[in-house]
């Protein structure tokens, strides 16, 4: 299944949908979105090939100025993986 989440009444602005590679190892990735606020953003894993069809919260999107890092969590380096996060901005 899908969990679906109403951010209607929370004032966001979708930012975009990204689909970023993390290399086999890597524990940190970044992504550039320009104008994003760290403070004024969040961002969510919405899918993870390599662990279809579920996310098991082993990778986490964390805003930043100028972007999100995904990070892997246990970090002894994940797997190569193709990652896609959705941004939001509140308004």
């Amino acid at each position: 299944g899908r969990l679906c989440v109403d951010l209607g009444d929370y004032s966001v602005k979708h930012v975009g949908t990204y689909d970023v590679r993390m290399p086999s190892g890597s524990n940190l990735v970044s992504l550039n979105v320009p104008g994003l606020v760290a403070n004024n953003s969040f961002a969510s894993v919405t899918k993870n090939d390599f662990l279809a069809p579920y996310l098991d919260g082993s990778v986490y999107a964390k805003t930043k100025n100028g972007g999100v890092d995904l990070i892997y969590t246990p970090g002894n380096g994940g797997p190569n993986s193709l990652i896609t996060i959705e941004v939001y901005s509140f308004i």
